[in-house]
């Protein structure tokens, strides 16, 4: 989910209508992406298309199954493949029949929303050690940056951005993907984190260039969720000269977000986020687990409307028995219930799961690369 850094994004954006085919508006989905919201086909037999089975936008629903799909066998209109339904949504497809909006709040992540009741979303009302997750991350923003990643193949010479976070002194973490590109079978030619990263902040940061990432062996040859997490050495003690480190934890199983309230860091690259050039925080509902099927763990899906340029960012979550806010994952990409390739505004985001399982793929079973 990089997303292009167009140098030249740094001008006010041009206010764009967004009303849809309809004539209704909407806080920040694009015309078409409204239109796709209120007229998906509720009856098409997609499942939780991989990205090599996405159908076109001509695709036409027949009885056949997917080319490619991990479950071979044909679907019954409207059902749902390799899904692991959240606690508090039994049934999934019901998600697909309204927006998701009133799901998670998003704002600046110093925004004075998070100081408020309004740091939950609509109609949530939550327990008393929730209410106790402290508002001011002012610890953990610090430890999170800006990838501006140099791409490979045919898009050489172009920038896009991702996000990163710090996990040592001289070690960060992002998605594989932001490393590795899967369609083009290349790395990156280079990345470079900018960590606390503030377009309109006067004060100079600092930045490093990354020397080294190690991404699972397994997502070369398959590029599933549970294998887009790679970690990073960079060229500098920038954990130390930041003074701030986020730590990694590991859970159990996705069961974890049936009782737990993660908030999304990062850099979203899109308009309505004035182009990522400060941290913004999501806090959402979890939906579902979405499996690649055979033994794959279910990756979580969580909903918000950040996009492209939050690949990579920390899924932080406030663990009171440690007293500090953890990473529990980070961003890998979209899962939603509807797809059309042109339509970046998804409205979730999946995460690699952090079990031991995933981290032990990281650990031992990885390739490195150096970039300089």
């Amino acid at each position: 989910m990089t997303d292009a850094w167009n140098q030249n994004a740094e001008q006010p954006p041009k206010r764009v209508s967004s009303r849809s085919l309809t004539g209704e508006s909407h806080e920040f989905l694009t015309p078409r992406g409204l239109w796709l919201q209120q007229n998906s086909r509720i009856d098409m037999a997609d499942g939780i298309a991989l990205p090599s089975t996405i159908p076109g936008e001509n695709f036409i629903p027949s009885d056949q199954p997917l080319l490619g799909r991990i479950d071979d066998q044909p679907l019954d209109p409207g059902t749902l493949q390799n899904l692991r339904p959240a606690r508090r949504y039994p049934n999934s497809a019901k998600l697909r029949t309204g927006p998701l909006t009133p799901l998670f709040v998003a704002a600046l992540a110093d925004g004075p929303i998070w100081k408020t009741p309004q740091a939950w979303p609509a109609g949530y009302e939550p327990t008393q050690s929730e209410r106790a997750i402290p508002a001011d991350l002012a610890s953990v923003a610090p430890a999170i940056g800006k990838l501006a990643i140099r791409l490979p193949g045919k898009q050489a010479g172009q920038t896009a951005s991702g996000s990163a976070f710090i996990t040592g002194p001289n070690t960060i973490m992002t998605c594989a993907h932001n490393l590795f590109d899967s369609n083009e079978r290349q790395w990156s030619q280079g990345l470079e984190f900018h960590p606390g990263y503030d377009f309109y902040s006067p004060d100079q940061r600092p930045t490093c260039q990354i020397v080294s990432g190690m991404i699972p062996k397994a997502y070369l040859d398959n590029p599933l969720t549970n294998n887009d997490v790679a970690i990073c050495r960079v060229d500098c003690n920038i954990g130390d000269i930041m003074g701030a480190e986020l730590p990694i934890q590991e859970i159990d199983g996705v069961g974890f977000y049936d009782d737990r309230w993660v908030d999304i860091l990062g850099y979203p690259a899109g308009s309505g986020f004035d182009f990522g050039k400060q941290l913004w925080r999501s806090r959402g509902r979890f939906l579902f687990g979405v499996s690649g099927g055979g033994e794959d763990d279910y990756s979580p899906v969580v909903a918000t409307h950040f996009g492209g340029g939050a690949s990579g960012c920390p899924w932080v979550y406030y663990d009171p028995d440690k007293k500090q806010h953890v990473a529990v994952g980070l961003t890998s990409g979209h899962a939603r219930l509807r797809y059309n390739p042109s339509e970046p505004n998804l409205m979730t985001l999946s995460s690699s799961l952090w079990t031991s399982r995933t981290l032990e793929r990281l650990n031992n079973e990885s390739v490195e690369h150096r970039f300089v």
